[in-house]
């Protein structure tokens, strides 16, 4: 088991760009406090996952959850929910492999601890960075409300 502060930062930033994206271009099904804290239970979920340090897991996770996420929170249809879920999962590994790539580390679907703190902190930063930058553009290129 892993904890730093990069894993931590990494979800947090996660949960903010994922309720930033869903709140600006979803509607709620009830109230946006619903669907936040439905969100927020979705990530706490998948910290806790991520303590596994395995990078499938994380994946799959991460799926699962934004698309449960989706599903009970918003009011979309399944395939614009797979849709989406698809494009953050594919923006989320473009980042981190750029930095990863970057600071030559290689990560297989098994365990992530041969990381350093620092090095999970610049790939937090750097691929959230990136995360966040896609996301952002698609929510600009997305029919909204």
């Amino acid at each position: 088991m892993r904890i730093d502060a990069g894993l931590i930062i990494g979800i947090v930033l996660e949960f903010v760009i994922m309720l930033y994206f869903s709140n600006s271009t979803l509607k709620p099904k009830k109230n946006y406090y619903i669907s936040a804290t439905i969100a927020f239970v979705g990530y706490v979920i998948l910290f806790i996952l991520s303590l596994l340090n395995l990078i499938a897991v994380n994946i799959i996770s991460f799926v699962i959850i934004n698309f449960l996420i989706f599903i009970i929170g918003y009011r979309i249809n399944l395939k614009t929910a797979i849709i989406r879920v698809a494009w953050l999962m594919l923006f989320m590994f473009v980042g981190e492999s750029a930095v990863s790539y970057i600071l030559k580390i290689s990560f297989n679907l098994g365990f992530m601890i041969n990381i350093t703190p620092q090095q999970s902190m610049l790939i937090t930063i750097g691929g959230k960075l990136i995360y966040f930058s896609a996301v952002y553009i698609m929510r600009r290129t997305v029919k909204g409300k």
